[in-house]
Formats: structure tokens, C-alpha cells, sequence
């Protein structure tokens, strides 16, 4: 408890070993940045009874975590220079076959609401295992990992991207539960060199997100609304190796997912994508073979929406034969000529005599829908397409009518009330929702209080209120849209403390005998304190009935009263 971290593992780039702890009735208590921070291959055991909460239990008001702060907490392990450990450590070879890890990990652990904790993620992963999800708690690949172990002089820090099979890649399969969400800071990646299984489903995919998205797990970097998710928040998810990609949702990224080959010729990268989303990435999916090898993808049943391009085909090095062979089906390529980037083939290597069912065109983009009827844009081809764009050395021809996938619309409903859930409404509160395809929109309460939104896809958003001199609980919501509106998206109201307080002295007097006015009543209004420079502050009066009546014993009067910084903390009203 209190302190930076809870938990840290480190595991070698070159060991193939597993880091298998278990945790039972642990209490990670205001941990001001990650309780668990992995650094390599680990996969804990979570028996029953651990939880992650703040201070005595609620949640903690940390301040985000930096690499520049993980740095300055360097820890460095004594006795890995003891006489051997260098040549041990140097001799590490990738094992033979795969070491046995825990089954069907569960996920006995909770965290408090409204705390958003996370588990970091670093370094190299070299063995199979499989991940916990936890509701509420991301994985995080942030950088900075904060123990560095000192070995013969030299230092070793788990690196900042994952890397699933830096070594013993073929016998290395990081399998990853369904509904589980990566968040990812600025350029960090994860590589897939081994096997990134993923076992999510068309309703509870896996989410690739950046680590500014508080519509994923809640406000992850602890900054309010202060923070956006834009594109290329982060790096990419890159498959350098065959791999099946599906029912994922990877948005905010600059190349999204990355079908990646560095291989020579006679050596290929078998992929899949289906079933999953793509949405505000710079790329949405991008295809690069370097060298000589070829890369063969089927990309299936999924939906590209709000990319600057939603996939890209991208030229081999100098001098290299790399191909492209992609057959791209029954896609939702949403956007218009005048927006749009669809698809861009810049590979100028043509078709793979090597590679079976790869004749030309080496890009195969047809029975798509392209945002539009008519298809996509191409200048020659189909300069009557209205739909997104198409580059030379795609085929798109026939292309769909209509969208694979309509999307189904949904709604969020809620209500604001002044101090308690049963008070009256609050009216003209700005409501910010922040997810979706739609970026970030508002609405504003109406007299009663209520709000909605509407034509809402199916995925995770951030409601959060906002109206100057209030404070709102709670400060925001996380709400899934899972085939069905979200009603009750409530929230209370309550009156901010200002910076300084009015008070006002009492003023008795008796009513005259006389009709001719005799006095005033001189009623002082005082600041508690001098007002900081440049600063103003101002209050409304009004004179109110009592055992006295307006236009018998006073004259009724209302008004407001300036102050100012460096002036008298004190102001008469005569009534």
C-alpha cells in the first residue's frame, strides 16, 4: 500500500521460462500507478479474495504515470553479478518445446468503482499462457518499466512494446479472454511473433485502444476529461508472423493492425481478419512485406469506418520482390469520394507465382461495400462511384449494394437532478459523450433535467456532465451498448464551493410612527478573504418579506455587487 507500484515481475528477452505466481486475499491499496506491472512472460493464478482500492478503501486521486517518473525510481537487483550469472544468463537459448502454464485462469480480483486501475504491460513474452480479464481493469502498454536489474555491469529494463515470441516463437501462444482491453501510449505496439490467440466473440470483442479513451475501462490516466483519444494516439498491433485476427475492435492507432513480414523468399505470412472494427486509426489495417517474402491475408466480415485509410497495401524495400496477396470480401468500407480513403495498394510487386490462388489482380477487393451504392470512387474505372476511394492494382468490381452490416442504432437516457436522485431537474447541463464512430458530441439537459442521445452504435462511451458551479456525481459513467438502449444514465447536481464566501451582518429596526422616511437600513456584505490577482468575484441580492412588507415598511430592492482584486473586502446596500 501506498506506494508507486504493488507488484513488478521481469523476465529476460531470452528466457523462455513462465512466471506463474498466485494471489489470494491481497489488498493493493492506494498504489499510485499500476498494483501489477508485468514485464514479460507472467500469467498469475487469482485465487479468491484480492481486490485493488484506494484509501481506506475509496478510490485514490493519483496523479498519471510518466516514464520520466518510473525512471527515476530505478531498481536495481542485487546478486545477478554474482561469479556465473553472466555466462548463464548469455547461454539462454530458446526452449524446445513450450513449458505447461495454468488453464482457464479466473479473475478473482476486483477493483473499487470509479478507482480505474490498470495492469501494465512490457517486455517479451515467451511462452504460452493465457491472460486474465477483469472487468474495469485494462492491460496497459505505457513504457517506463520501473525495475532495471544490473548484471555484470550491464542493465536490463523489459522493454517498451510487447513482443509475443521474441524468442521460442513457434512454441509461444499468448491467448487473451474476451472483453479484455489494451490501452497503448504514444508509439508502442504490440508484436505478435508468435501466436496472439484471441478468444473474444462477435458480442464481447477484445478492444486496442489509447490510453486517452475513458470510454474503454473508465479514465485510465486519471485526468478527467482533460485528454482526448485521437488518431495515432499509438502505435500498431503487428503481426509479423501467421496469425488469425477476429472480433476485435482497434481504433486511435496510426497503422491499426499491421500485417507485417520481414522474411525472405520461399517464407510467408499467413493472416486473417474477420469480424472485427476498425474506426479512427490513420490506417486501419496496413500491409508491409520488406523483403523478399510474401504476405498472404484475408481480410472478412468487417467494418472500416472514420480511418484516413482504411487499408493500405504499402511498396517493399529497395530492390525487394515482396508481394501482396489479399483477398479483402464482404467489407463494410464506409465513407464518401470527397473523405474517404478506402483502399490504397502501393505495392508494385504484382502477383506471387509462389503462392497458390494468387493470380492477378494480387488485390482482390471485390464484393465490398463502399459507403455508397455506387461503389467506390476510381477516376477511370468508376469515376461515378460516390463511395470511398480505390487505388490502381485493386480489383472492386462487382462491389455491394448496401452495407454488410447496417448498422443497428441504439440510445443513452438519462436524467440530472439538483442534490439528490429524487430532486428536482437541472436543467441546461452540457452532456459530453465521448466514443463510438461519432468522435464527441454533446446535448444539454432540458427543463426537467433529461438529456439522450441517439442513433448510437453498439460499443463503449463516456457520458460526462458538465454546467459551471456544479460538481456532478457521478463525475461521469461508462456505458456499453450491447443490443439494447441504456436507460437511467443519471446523474446528481450539487452546488460548487466557490474560491471565497459572502456573509452578511443582521440589521434590526422598528418600524417609524411617522410616514415620512426616517433611515436606512445599512447592511454591510463581506469577503472572507482578499481575492488572489486578476481575480473578480460577484453576488446577487434581493430583499425579501418578513414581518416588514415592500411598499409599506421598505423599498424593495435587488441588485449585484462587484469585487475586486485589491479593493475593499466589504460593500454597503442601504434598503
Amino acid at each position: 500500500h501506498d506506494s508507486n507500484f504493488g507488484i513488478l515481475t521481469i523476465a529476460h528477452e531470452k528466457a523462455t521460462g513462465i512466471i506463474n505466481p498466485s494471489l489470494q486475499n491481497v489488498t493493493f491499496t492506494a498504489i499510485a500507478t499500476y498494483p501489477i506491472y508485468l514485464g514479460g512472460t507472467s500469467y498469475f493464478t487469482y485465487l479468491p479474495g484480492n481486490q485493488i482500492v484506494g484509501n481506506s478503501g475509496e478510490a485514490a486521486a493519483a496523479p498519471p504515470f510518466s516514464a520520466e517518473e518510473a525512471a527515476a525510481e530505478e531498481l536495481v537487483a542485487a546478486g545477478f553479478d554474482l561469479p556465473g550469472n553472466q555466462m548463464a544468463l548469455d547461454s539462454i537459448q530458446p526452449g524446445a518445446e513450450s513449458l505447461a502454464a495454468s488453464a482457464a485462469p479466473q479473475a478473482f480480483l476486483a477493483a473499487a468503482p470509479n478507482f480505474s486501475p490498470a495492469i501494465g504491460l512490457a517486455g517479451a513474452w515467451n511462452n504460452s499462457g493465457e491472460l486474465v480479464q477483469i472487468d474495469g481493469v485494462p492491460y496497459v502498454i505505457v513504457g517506463g518499466f520501473p525495475m532495471t536489474v544490473t548484471i555484470g555491469g550491464s542493465n536490463y529494463t523489459p522493454a517498451n512494446n510487447v513482443t509475443i515470441g521474441a524468442v521460442n516463437a513457434a512454441n509461444t501462444t499468448v491467448s487473451v479472454p474476451a472483453k479484455t482491453i489494451f490501452k497503448f501510449t504514444t508509439n508502442l505496439m504490440m508484436i505478435a511473433k508468435g501466436k496472439l490467440n484471441l478468444l473474444s466473440t462477435d458480442t464481447q470483442p477484445i478492444i486496442f485502444t489509447s490510453f486517452k479513451d475513458d470510454s474503454a475501462a473508465g479514465d485510465t490516466n486519471r485526468d478527467g476529461t482533460a485528454t482526448r483519444p485521437a488518431k495515432s494516439d499509438w502505435g500498431e498491433v503487428q503481426l509479423a508472423s501467421s496469425n488469425d485476427f477476429g472480433n476485435a475492435v482497434v481504433r486511435y492507432a496510426t497503422k491499426g493492425l499491421h500485417i507485417y513480414f520481414e522474411g525472405a523468399v520461399n517464407l510467408n505470412n499467413f493472416s486473417t481478419v474477420n469480424h472485427s472494427t476498425f474506426m479512427e486509426n490513420a490506417t486501419g489495417i496496413s500491409l508491409t512485406t520488406v523483403d523478399n517474402g510474401d504476405i498472404s491475408a484475408l481480410i472478412t466480415d468487417s467494418t472500416f469506418s472514420s480511418n484516413t485509410v482504411h487499408i493500405q497495401g504499402n511498396a517493399s524495400n529497395t530492390g525487394k520482390t515482396g508481394h501482396l496477396c489479399v483477398e479483402a470480401h464482404h467489407n463494410d468500407l464506409f465513407g464518401t469520394k470527397a473523405s474517404q480513403n478506402g483502399i490504397v495498394n502501393n505495392n508494385l510487386n504484382g502477383f506471387s507465382p509462389a503462392l497458390v490462388d494468387c493470380a492477378a489482380p494480387a488485390f482482390d477487393a471485390t464484393s465490398n461495400y463502399w459507403g455508397h451504392a455506387s461503389g467506390p470512387y476510381h477516376p477511370t474505372l468508376n469515376s461515378a462511384g460516390l463511395g470511398s476511394t480505390v487505388s490502381d492494382r485493386v480489383a472492386f468490381d462487382p462491389w455491394l449494394g448496401s452495407a454488410v452490416f447496417p448498422p443497428a442504432t441504439y440510445s443513452i437516457n438519462g436524467r440530472i437532478t439538483r442534490d439528490s436522485a429524487i430532486g428536482v431537474g437541472l436543467p441546461g447541463v452540457v452532456v459530453t459523450l465521448q466514443g463510438g464512430t461519432a468522435g464527441e458530441v454533446t446535448a444539454i439537459s432540458d427543463v426537467n433535467g433529461y438529456y439522450s442521445f441517439s442513433g448510437l452504435a453498439n460499443g463503449n462511451y463516456l457520458v460526462s456532465p458538465g454546467l459551471q458551479g456544479y460538481t456532478f456525481v457521478p463525475p461521469s459513467l461508462s456505458v456499453v451498448l450491447a443490443g439494447s438502449d441504456a436507460l437511467g444514465s443519471n446523474f446528481i447536481g450539487i452546488i460548487s464551493p466557490g474560491d471565497v464566501a459572502f456573509s452578511v451582518n443582521s440589521v434590526t429596526a422598528f418600524r417609524p410612527f411617522s410616514t415620512t422616511r426616517k433611515t436606512y437600513c445599512a447592511f454591510t456584505v463581506s469577503l472572507n478573504k482578499a481575492l488572489a490577482t486578476g481575480k473578480s468575484a460577484s453576488v446577487e441580492f434581493t430583499t425579501l418579506a418578513g414581518t416588514a412588507q415592500p411598499g409599506v415598511d421598505f423599498v424593495a430592492r435587488s441588485g449585484k455587487l462587484n469585487f475586486l482584486a485589491g479593493q475593499s473586502l466589504t460593500q454597503l446596500v442601504n434598503v
